[in-house]
């Protein structure tokens, strides 16, 4: 981002959130292995179907859900294997690590302000 012209490591942004940062993001890696996928270390939520009825009654793992939630974002913005991504706060990189394993030709860019934050 610095190239862009765009810092993320000064401005209000960055004052207003550092405590935020110390306190939720920068757990040990170990607490977010109690709770998250194993396979992507996936931050936000899983898909485990269209309707109520289709989720209650799923089998899926939270890993099968991950992955499913992954191939319906990349379904439904037409990812075709040549493109330019940009993810900010992109967390353990879960999105970009599920593309390059499938469309390794994507190019990558990813900005977070979490020093754990890995892929």
């Amino acid at each position: 981002m610095e190239e862009l012209g765009i810092s993320a490591a000064k401005g209000p942004m960055w004052e207003e959130t550092e405590e935020l940062i110390e306190t939720h993001y920068d757990e040990q890696i170990e607490f977010f292995n109690s709770f998250l996928d194993s396979s992507y270390r996936a931050y936000s939520m899983a898909y485990f179907g269209d309707d109520r009825d289709e989720v209650m009654n799923s089998a899926l793992s939270l890993e099968e859900a991950q992955t499913k939630k992954f191939q319906l974002i990349c379904d439904r913005i037409g990812i075709q294997g040549d493109e330019k991504i940009l993810n900010i706060g992109c967390g353990f990189g879960s999105f970009e690590r599920y593309i390059l394993q499938r469309f390794p030709h994507v190019h990558g860019k990813r900005q977070t302000i979490s020093p754990i934050a890995f892929f």
